[in-house]
């Protein structure tokens, strides 16, 4: 087994949150789906590396925030989501600002942004936070992520390469079970981010 092994394990179960909002956000909201999904090497100084992903979009432009900034939002806080309800952490140590070193940093900047994109201001920043609070509150211990920590990902980052694509026909192979199971708790965060935003959309 890799050093890397564990680090590039947490990547991937982080990443599938964004894939399987991805695909929600493609049946219900005008979304694009995922193109692909990556894991990738970085060096974090002192001679220590650690391990990052991406979940790309098809064909995403800026328009896309505008057009559905609520499922945006959704998408951004679905990875830090299923790595906390995996691990057993609380949201904030998946979901907060840079320099607290939190693994999803990048998604909480991305929320803040769509934010910004949609309202021209942050005036809607704290009960966006608190609603996806209480949203992670309310599914983690739903029995589908149950199911879904017992599916076998290991061979999916036994890669020695450090930078390296997870096959996307393999994931809906594994986890097309889980979309129908958690899809209406999906559309139930997004109507209430929806709320949260119209008073304030440009």
């Amino acid at each position: 087994m890799d050093s890397g092994y564990y680090q590039k394990l947490r990547v991937l179960w982080h990443e599938l949150g964004h894939f399987f909002a991805n695909q929600y956000n493609q049946q219900h909201y005008q979304g694009e789906g995922t193109e692909e999904l990556v894991i990738v090497r970085k060096d974090v100084g002192n001679q220590r590396f650690d391990y990052e992903g991406a979940t790309k979009l098809r064909n995403y432009v800026r328009e896309d925030v505008l057009r559905h900034p609520a499922a945006i939002i959704a998408s951004s806080a679905y990875g830090p989501y299923l790595q906390c309800i995996i691990y057993g952490q609380e949201l904030k140590s998946c979901l907060e600002a840079r320099h607290t070193g939190a693994h999803g940093s990048a998604d909480y900047e991305q929320i803040n942004s769509a934010i910004l994109a949609a309202t021209g201001h942050l005036a809607a920043r704290e009960p966006i936070f608190a609603a996806l609070e209480q949203h992670f509150a309310r599914i983690k211990q739903k029995p589908e992520f149950s199911q879904l920590s017992k599916v076998d990902i290991d061979d999916l980052v036994q890669s020695d390469a450090d930078d390296f694509k997870v096959p996307l026909e393999e994931l809906h192979h594994r986890f097309d079970f889980f979309f129908p199971l958690h899809d209406s708790y999906y559309r139930e965060l997004v109507s209430t981010l929806e709320t949260i935003l119209k008073p304030w959309l440009r």
